[in-house]
């Protein structure tokens, strides 16, 4: 069975372009606009568009698998190195 893995940037991006879009919807054509592009009005709309349709890919893309761990992984790296003996400096 597929995971789902629903906290990724496709999410978080599309989270932030809804609430742009929302904000532009509030405050008028003035708060979103496209620099170089002839406005219509409707540019809210399409943040809000496109943050749905990026949510829903972060909703089903597929979650890594997790790795297993075998004996024969490195060994991790802790309270060993710290109590490694250094030589005294020459």
């Amino acid at each position: 069975m597929i995971r789902s893995r629903w906290l990724s940037t496709f999410t978080v991006i599309g989270a932030l372009l809804i609430v742009l879009g929302i904000v532009g919807l509030v405050m008028g054509t003035k708060f979103v606009y496209d620099p170089g592009q002839v406005s219509d009005g409707n540019e809210p709309w399409y943040y809000i568009l496109v943050g749905v349709l990026m949510i829903v890919n972060g909703i089903f893309s597929p979650a890594p698998e997790p790795s297993e761990k075998t004996d024969d992984a490195p060994v991790e790296y802790g309270d060993k190195a710290a109590k490694r003996e250094t030589a005294p400096p020459a």
